[in-house]
C-alpha cells in the first residue's frame, strides 16, 4: 500500500492527486482484467435463455385490457410474462445476484482513500492572529491486493454460480408461467367447443322429441319412443348446463 502525506495547502493536494492518479492508472494497466478466464457473470452476458422465456422478446403492452377484449395466445403469454409476480420477483433476485458478482470483483481493483485536515491555533496577540496561516495536512492512500491466496477469486466464483442459479430460477419461473397460460388458454377453448357441441345436441334432440310425439299422435310409434326422446333431451340439457359452468370456471384466473 502506498501512502502520500503532505502539508502546505492546495499545492500539496495537487501534487498528491497527480501521484495517486498515476498510481491508479498504473495499477489498472497491470491488472486489466483480473477475472479473465474465470466463470463469471456480467450484466451484458447472454446466458442462452429460450425465446419463450426472454422477457425482452415480448413487446410491452401499453393498452388497457377489458373483459370484452378477445386476446390471442401470444398476447396472453406476453401479458403474463411481463406482469406475473413470480417472474418479477425472480428477475429482481437475478439482478441482485449479478450486482453481487461485481461487488466480489471489486477486490481485484485498487482502493483509494483521501483525507484533509486543517488546524488553526488561537493566539492572544491580535496581530499574530491575523497572520496565522494555520496547519494543513492531506493524506491520500492507494492500496492494491497482490495476493490473497485465492480468497477473492473464490468469492467471485461463488457469486457467479449464485448468479447462474438465480438465472435458472428466473428461466424456470417464466417457463412455468408460459405453460400455465397455454394450458388455461386451450382449456377454455376446449370448454367452448364442448359448449357448442352440447348446444347443437340439445337442438337436435328437441327436433327428435317433436318428431316422436307426432309419430305417436299418428299411431305410428309407441309411447316408449316419446319417453326415450324426453329422457335423452333432459340428459343433453344437463350436459349443456355443465358445459356452461365449465366455460365460466375456465375464465376464472
Amino acid at each position: 500500500m502506498g501512502v502520500v502525506k503532505a502539508g502546505g495547502g492546495p499545492l500539496a493536494l495537487t501534487i498528491c492527486a497527480g501521484f495517486i492518479c498515476a498510481a491508479f492508472f498504473l495499477a489498472v494497466a497491470l491488472f486489466p482484467d483480473p477475472a479473465h478466464g474465470q466463470d463469471t457473470v456480467s450484466a451484458g452476458d447472454d446466458l442462452d435463455i429460450d425465446r419463450c422465456v426472454l422477457i425482452e422478446e415480448y413487446p410491452e403492452d401499453r393498452e388497457s385490457v377489458s373483459a370484452e377484449d378477445v386476446l390471442d395466445l401470444d398476447r396472453c403469454v406476453a401479458i403474463a410474462v411481463r406482469n406475473h409476480p413470480g417472474i418479477v420477483g425472480a428477475s429482481w433476485s437475478e439482478a441482485a445476484s449479478r450486482a453481487r458478482v461485481h461487488e466480489a470483483r471489486a477486490g481485484y481493483y485498487p482502493k483509494v482513500n483521501a483525507s484533509f485536515t486543517c488546524t488553526r491555533g488561537r493566539l492572544e496577540d491580535a496581530d499574530r492572529r491575523d497572520n496565522d496561516p494555520g496547519e494543513y495536512e492531506s493524506l491520500l492512500s492507494l492500496s492494491q491486493t497482490i495476493c490473497d491466496f485465492g480468497r477473492t477469486s473464490a468469492a467471485v466464483k461463488v457469486r457467479s454460480l449464485d448468479a447462474r442459479a438465480s438465472h435458472a430460477d428466473l428461466r424456470e419461473a417464466a417457463r412455468q408461467v408460459v405453460f400455465d397460460v397455454r394450458k388455461a388458454y386451450y382449456a377454455e377453448l376446449q370448454a367452448k367447443q364442448r359448449l357448442d357441441v352440447h348446444a347443437d345436441e340439445v337442438g337436435l334432440l328437441r327436433l327428435h322429441l317433436v318428431q316422436a310425439r307426432r309419430f305417436h299422435d299418428a299411431g305410428v310409434k309407441p309411447k316408449i319412443d316419446v319417453t326415450t326422446a324426453e329422457v335423452d333431451l333432459g340428459q343433453a340439457q344437463l350436459d349443456l348446463l355443465r358445459s356452461e359452468n365449465a366455460v365460466a370456471l375456465a375464465r376464472i384466473p
